[in-house]
């Protein structure tokens, strides 16, 4: 311990010597931990904290299933409509449940066929979310019926 003593003193005894030294290292010190705790908190506010077109991200929990009706682990996603309605209309305490799932669509563009990565969701998707929308409409519960034309809802981007 008397060893550590002796450096810190050391160190205390130069930088005092030489201020200008002192003054350039305590100022790359500041903007180094100035730069790292602005990077690290714009980082977690882009992971954690709430996403444009989303409201109320802090209230909402996703579930994920990938469980076949015996129990067996299945290899995909196999909660069907049925089961999201029976969950829906069975558990109150969930203030509004929506579903989506994966799917690949082809697309037809000038250049040929381009797989494009898409979900198939529930007509109450969007509102679940608090999404607004730009042009055209969002979905609706009445486009989950069966004779319903079906309905593409594309991000901005996309478009």
């Amino acid at each position: 311990m008397a060893g550590t003593f002796t450096d810190v003193n050391h160190a205390f005894r130069l930088l005092i010597r030489r201020p200008g030294h002192t003054v350039a290292i305590v100022m790359c010190l500041a903007v180094g931990l100035t730069v790292s705790i602005g990077t690290f908190s714009v980082l977690i506010s882009l992971i954690y904290g709430d996403k444009p077109g989303i409201r109320n991200r802090r209230d909402m929990v996703r579930i994920y299933l990938n469980y076949d009706r015996d129990g067996r682990r299945a290899t995909t996603d196999s909660f069907s409509l049925d089961d999201f309605a029976l969950v829906r209309n069975a558990v109150p305490a969930f203030g509004s449940l929506a579903a989506d799932g994966d799917v690949v669509v082809p697309v037809t563009a000038k250049d040929g066929t381009v797989a494009i990565a898409g979900a198939f969701v529930t007509g109450n998707y969007f509102e679940v979310l608090g999404t607004s929308v730009h042009a055209g409409r969002l979905l609706s519960p009445e486009d989950e019926r069966p004779e319903a034309p079906p309905v593409v809802v594309v991000s901005e981007h996309f478009w």
